[in-house]
């Protein structure tokens, strides 16, 4: 809802659910990938509305999506998906409760390495 911010470009690892809200906001103008993982009600989701979503997405090997030398050069601002935070800034962004893996160990590093 943040009028802030239109026409977002996106250039990721995974797609996930969270998407579909950029799209009904209208607030997606594309998005690059390597994976689409979205839970059995964004399955159906996304295939039911793949007419109109193919126009959005682009589907790229991991090693493009993960290149340290195309995401230095693209100049993205990046981030990944906190699980939990302290007060040093220390991040986990794949484990729950120390032994569940929520999101995989990947590009993440690649991503902010490389970053601006």
């Amino acid at each position: 809802a943040d009028k802030r911010f239109e026409q977002i470009e996106m250039y990721t690892e995974v797609i996930q659910d969270s998407i579909f809200a950029l799209l009904d906001a209208d607030k997606l103008k594309f998005a690059s990938t390597t994976a689409l993982t979205f839970s059995p009600q964004g399955q159906i989701r996304f295939f039911n509305e793949i007419n109109e979503l193919k126009q959005k997405f682009v589907l790229r090997p991991m090693e493009i999506s993960n290149h340290p030398e195309v995401v230095r050069r693209m100049a993205l601002i990046t981030m990944n998906t906190a699980l939990e935070c302290d007060i040093y800034g220390n991040v986990n962004s794949t484990h729950v409760l120390g032994s569940s893996m929520m999101n995989g160990i990947g590009g993440s590093g690649d991503f902010t390495r490389n970053a601006v």
